[in-house]
């Protein structure tokens, strides 16, 4: 007889988001109700989370049974509760598409940085040492819009894959500037975006002249491009070598 599986340490609560009017699901991973608020512990935001999540939570679990993290860091996937890929793409882009006027995007990036942020502290009673933001090809490029907000609260950016010539994001980053605070970019692609989604390596090319022709000062970058990848599967690799080398020291 088969039984439902479920991750370990892992759990889920739905949150409505006060401007959009619309519901989410936070997935959780890497939490102890008996150990909230013992120590500060990074957390790792990662959107599109219906289908991430899993792979960086489990990632982390399993870096932590050889190395053990000196507090395991909590993993949020902001996702959306259906677990039907149609309309989980319909909602993403709403959210994350760079294709046009930006306002649901905005609206999406303010329930993360506040409500996402204030609920994880309140509600999880997690004090937040360092906190970061992930994403894969729409979810990157809004990694990188965060990272030219000068009022998002985050250490440290994973951008892999993201979409960024002939959308706004161009505009933002041709005008980033120095971090006040130190900050880290983890940015990816695979070799063979082409087959998919031929703009990745174009925005990849804009995104490197546009951080060596000027790097914004505080900023620690890392940079890599996985062989033989597509816009699919490169996913799991960056978002495993992208979330160690935000961690690390």
């Amino acid at each position: 007889m088969l039984e439902r599986y479920t991750l370990p340490n892992c759990f889920f609560a739905d949150l409505p988001s006060q401007q959009a009017k619309s519901d989410y699901r936070l997935f959780v991973g890497g939490y102890d109700p008996r150990e909230s608020g013992s120590q500060p512990r990074d957390v790792i935001v990662v959107v599109d989370g219906n289908w991430l999540f899993p792979l960086v939570s489990e990632h982390l679990r399993m870096l932590s049974i050889f190395t053990p993290f000196d507090t395991q860091p909590l993993v949020i996937g902001v996702g959306y509760p259906t677990d039907n890929d149609s309309v989980i793409m319909a909602l993403r882009n709403r959210d994350m598409a760079l294709t046009g006027p930006t306002d649901s995007v905005e609206i999406f990036s303010h329930f993360i940085l506040w409500q996402v942020m204030n609920w994880v502290q309140s509600e999880l009673r997690v004090r937040v040492r360092n906190s970061y933001l992930a994403g894969h090809s729409w979810g990157g490029a809004f990694a990188l819009l965060n990272l030219c907000n000068p009022d998002a609260p985050f250490s440290g950016y994973l951008a892999s894959s993201p979409v960024i010539t002939g959308t706004e994001l161009e505009n933002r980053l041709a005008g980033l500037g120095d971090r006040e605070r130190p900050c880290k970019l983890f940015y990816s692609l695979g070799t063979e975006e082409h087959r998919l989604f031929p703009a990745v390596a174009s925005s990849e090319v804009f995104l490197s002249s546009v951080l060596t022709a000027r790097p914004p000062g505080q900023l620690n970058i890392g940079r890599e491009v996985f062989q033989g990848e597509d816009h699919t599967s490169v996913a799991t690799q960056a978002m495993a070598k992208g979330v160690q080398f935000l961690l690390s020291q």
